[in-house]
């Protein structure tokens, strides 16, 4: 094995372990959950770490003084900021333990970012 061919395998080596590593990250993620809420208090949205929403709530009690279209910005409001939250968590997770590598992670994995 010359130098160079072992250096090659000794990356690919390194990026096939951050690879393992990000997959294990965006399946932790997929676990966490995190919350929004509007400014108002009229909704609350919780979406998983990796934005998807699971949930979404509105104050009842808020909603009877509210019109309808209040009621949508508050709901919309409330998703964007989880959803946010959710995107601060991934980058934070993911940045630290990527670093340098992004480009060699591969599509899927990038996709998932």
């Amino acid at each position: 094995m010359t130098f160079r061919g072992g250096l090659e395998h000794i990356i690919e080596q390194q990026v096939a372990a951050i690879r393992d590593q990000v997959r294990a990250a965006l399946e932790e993620l997929a676990k966490q959950r995190v919350e929004g809420e509007s400014s108002d208090g009229l909704a609350r949205a919780i979406v998983l770490g990796t934005g998807d929403v699971v949930e979404v709530r509105v104050n009842p009690d808020r909603f009877r003084q509210e019109h309808i279209a209040e009621v949508e910005r508050a709901v919309a409001q409330a998703v964007n900021a989880a959803q946010m939250k959710a995107r601060k968590l991934r980058q934070e997770r993911l940045g630290e333990m990527a670093g340098g590598m992004m480009g060699f992670l591969g599509e899927d994995l990038l996709g998932a970012l």
